[in-house]
């Protein structure tokens, strides 16, 4: 096999197709090497078939790698799309996952980590690209071909894995008819220099909805704009303010398109927002003001009072926690990397909690998931991390009495 399994990290998985550790590991504050939650090949043999998770490839000497997985969710393209149009590497290891996706592995040779908004797939492609490995510091589940490890997700291009200094020169490898669809530019992230007017929204439509809206139909013509995301973020608005996927598709195709309706794409609008509202369901959370502001939909002086969590004086009950330095306290307590691991997120909310009184603020939802683990609450999909709207009620009353020295 060319696949080189035995330069990898390993994580224990939890099985059943869980893409989740099955260990708190600390996340990626401490080198990978240095980690003894964090595995080698040899201690795969040592508990054959179970299940893997990999996140990082060995440095050399001298010179430092970074895994970098991209995640083709081509099978959540519309039917009558053509796969062929789409064009991957055939010199680097491409893996088909368990729903018909393909995961095309690539290392970047920098010490240095990047984020997934870093990347963009251009608009003309009908399904996302997520980014795993080490560069954007999240793991991706080992295929089965790699001996000892028991998954649905196998090789189907074995080959020795892609080295590049630019991740960018990776991005560029994923193409659609012929040109790259995948983009990367760390500086593309946000808004830039734009900068709105007020805005003076309709009466039936919440503020930071009726922004979005107005934002996609103006499309001003500044390249630091990232009119992608503005989509993907006026979408979650919509939907998590609670129109229907056939009422946003419409406010999208119709009322608040740039250019005439005809032009307008329904089926295509109607997938994309079909996903997003897939990503909400999935624990995804309505953007906050300061990330609207961070891509430009509302201007910097303004606020958005339209009922969402963090959008009024009265709900900042769910950003309290994130306001509060988890990182830091974390990082003091030797809790590891809370936003890597429930159980440090749990830990380390409980410390903030007992330390400045937030006891009537909204828990993070990945504590509320460790409260379920470390008491075997039933969840709606445990593979997912989905709680269920009664065992997270359970979940919460039990996250209220819970004291950092329960755990």
């Amino acid at each position: 096999m060319k696949f080189p399994f035995e330069d990898l990290h390993y994580l224990k998985a939890r099985g059943d197709g869980s893409k989740r550790p099955a260990e708190a590991w600390g996340g990626y504050g401490t080198p990978l090497a240095e980690n003894d939650k964090v595995y080698s090949h040899g201690d795969v043999e040592k508990f054959p078939r179970e299940s893997w998770l990999l996140n990082g490839i060995r440095d050399r000497e001298h010179m430092s790698h970074k895994l970098l997985v991209f995640d083709l969710d081509i099978h959540k393209a519309p039917d009558n799309f053509d796969p062929g149009r789409v064009g991957v590497p055939e010199d680097t290891p491409v893996v088909r996952s368990q729903n018909g996706g393909f995961h095309v592995y690539f290392v970047v040779n920098t010490p240095e980590t990047g984020q997934e908004s870093d990347f963009r797939t251009v608009d003309e492609l009908p399904f996302g690209i997520d980014v795993r490995g080490e560069y954007v510091k999240h793991h991706v589940v080992a295929p089965a071909d790699i001996p000892g490890v028991e998954s649905n997700y196998e090789i189907v291009n074995d080959e020795t894995i892609k080295h590049y200094f630019d991740p960018a020169e990776a991005a560029e490898r994923i193409t659609l008819d012929g040109e790259p669809a995948l983009i990367h530019d760390s500086g593309y992230s946000g808004a830039g220099g734009y900068e709105r007017d007020e805005i003076d929204p309709p009466a039936d439509l919440p503020k930071c909805y009726a922004a979005g809206l107005s934002l996609r139909k103006e499309a001003p013509d500044d390249e630091n704009l990232n009119t992608h995301k503005v989509n993907v973020l006026t979408g979650m608005l919509g939907l998590a303010a609670g129109y229907s996927v056939d009422d946003v598709v419409t406010h999208f195709v119709e009322d608040y398109y740039p250019g005439g309706p005809d032009d307008a794409d329904r089926e295509r609008t109607t997938y994309h927002v079909e996903d997003i509202a897939e990503r909400l369901d999935n624990r995804y959370s309505p953007p906050a003001v300061s990330t609207l502001k961070e891509y430009g939909i509302l201007p910097k002086d303004e606020s958005c009072t339209c009922g969402l969590p963090g959008h009024t004086q009265e709900n900042m009950a769910k950003s309290d926690y994130y306001n509060a330095g988890l990182e830091g306290v974390a990082r003091a307590e030797g809790y590891g990397d809370p936003f890597e691991d429930n159980l440090a997120m749990l830990k380390t909310c409980l410390k903030v909690r007992e330390e400045t009184g937030l006891a009537d603020a909204k828990p993070p939802y990945s504590a509320l998931q460790a409260v379920a683990d470390h008491c075997g609450l039933n969840m709606e999909d445990r593979e997912e991390g989905i709680l269920g709207k009664s065992s997270y009620k359970v979940a919460r009353r039990i996250f209220d009495d819970l004291a950092p020295g329960d755990l």
